[in-house]
């Protein structure tokens, strides 16, 4: 049920929102394990691990979960960011993302919230955590470029903080000022689904925005 909701509330955020939608958002694959020890073993993962990671993406398109009813908010906040991982697949086929760009969509999604009761799922808190990282991470680093805190930062030092600081720039662009970006976000997103490698996602937001992306 929680899964149901998430892709219906999705699919209305995206069409709502941007103007997008995708007829292969509902045909991926998704694997739900029948026990903690089956999904540890058949991931590669320690029991204790696997409780408290209850959800990955493999591919940008295979999600694979595994739901402890003893950890409800563990699963629902992990499979929010996991799930936006595979249904931005969808939405954006062709699209290569930087990591900023596709972490910082999946930890967007990571401030819905969902009633069991009522199988409800809605699009639109924040993310309290995520934002008091980011808060310290600018705090940290005033003086610091957005390639610095989080644009050209390598995959392998791409950590909490990074994932904060993408997604604060993109909630920014989305609702910041009155949503005065939100048409140039929107417009760099659809740019960059048929991208390829002939552009940078750099390029690509400086002749939409007409400002300097650094």
């Amino acid at each position: 049920p929680f899964l149901d909701a998430q892709f219906k509330a999705y699919t209305r955020f995206f069409k709502r929102e941007f103007g997008m939608s995708a007829k292969a958002a509902n045909k991926k694959q998704i694997n739900v394990h029948k026990s903690l020890k089956d999904y540890a073993v058949q991931t590669g993962r320690s029991v204790e691990r696997a409780r408290y990671n209850p959800g990955f993406i493999a591919g940008g398109s295979e999600l694979t979960v595994f739901y402890d009813e003893s950890l409800p908010n563990v699963f629902f906040g992990t499979v929010m960011h996991e799930g936006a991982h595979q249904f931005v697949s969808a939405i954006f086929p062709g699209a290569q993302f930087p990591q900023w760009l596709e972490e910082g969509l999946a930890t967007y999604f990571e401030g819905c919230s969902y009633s069991r009761s009522e199988q409800k799922f809605e699009v639109g808190d924040l993310p309290m955590a995520r934002l008091a990282t980011a808060r310290r991470g600018l705090a940290a680093k005033p003086e610091a470029s957005m390639g610095e805190l989080f644009l050209n930062v390598p995959s392998v030092k791409f950590g909490a903080q990074e994932y904060a600081l993408s997604w604060s720039f993109l909630y920014y662009l989305v609702h910041g000022e009155n949503g005065k970006y939100k048409k140039v976000f929107v417009k760099f997103l659809k740019e960059m689904n048929g991208a390829g490698v002939k552009r940078t996602p750099s390029q690509i937001f400086e002749k939409i925005a007409k400002k300097k992306f650094e």
